[in-house]
């Protein structure tokens, strides 16, 4: 599936924008927000209005290897045919 990329942050304490995330715990080091994409005809542009996306906070900075990056892209997939 085509569609918005996922982002990670790696270094969360050295944003400015670590206020955006203070739904995570204070001790967040790093977060990864992944896009949830829903199947064909089932987009945000069909009225509903909703997007989804999946978003993992860690204490260690710089700990998601592209392995558990990966991995959390199925598993946003896998959501995505649930929504």
């Amino acid at each position: 599936r085509k569609g918005p990329k996922e982002s990670y942050l790696p270094t969360l304490q050295a944003l400015p924008g670590r206020v955006e995330f203070t739904y995570l715990p204070p001790n967040a080091q790093e977060v990864l927000l992944l896009p949830v994409t829903r199947p064909e005809g089932m987009s945000g542009d069909d009225g509903d209005g909703q997007y989804y996306a999946v978003v993992l906070g860690g204490d260690t900075a710089k700990s998601f290897a592209p392995r558990d990056i990966a991995w959390c892209k199925e598993i946003a997939s896998w959501i995505g045919d649930l929504v």
